[in-house]
Formats: structure tokens, sequence, C-alpha cells
């Protein structure tokens, strides 16, 4: 009877090991998987801080523009005042 409980404490002892061996490695997959979302997640805020600058760089570039029409627009305006007393 003391054998056949030894045997029997020892297949669940390894039951066990290999029980906490496949936990370990679920584990070691969960962080695997948490590191990549974590690079990918910087990833992705590197590229939303590109369009960022890029929409900024657009923005100045129209408020460029319509300053640039309206300078175009009071200089007209200017050379046909000045055409007509003339």
């Amino acid at each position: 009877m003391a054998f056949a409980q030894v045997s029997n404490g020892a297949a669940l002892v390894d039951t066990t090991k290999q029980r906490m061996q496949d936990i370990d490695q679920r584990i070691q997959r969960v962080n695997d998987l948490f590191s990549d979302i974590t690079a990918a997640t910087h990833e992705q805020t590197r590229g939303i801080e590109q369009i960022n600058v890029a929409i900024a760089q657009l923005d100045q570039a129209a408020q460029d523009n319509a300053s640039m029409v309206q300078q175009t627009a009071t200089a007209a305006q200017t050379a046909r005042t000045q055409k007509h007393r003339y």
C-alpha cells in the first residue's frame, strides 16, 4: 500500500510539474504578445506624430496662400485705383 501511495504521489507530482510548465509557457506567450502590442503602439504613435506635423505644415501653407491672395487682391485694387487717377 505504501508503494502505491508513493507511486500515486509521484504521478501527481509529474502531472503538476507538466501543468506548471504549460502555465509558464502560456505566461511567456502572453508577455511576448504584450511586447508586440507595445512595439506596435509606439510605431503607431510615431506615425500619428508625423501626420500631425504634416497637417501643421499644410495648415501653415494654406495660411500663407491666403495671405498672398489677400496681398494680391490689395495690390490689384491699388493698381486699379491708380489707373483711374491717371
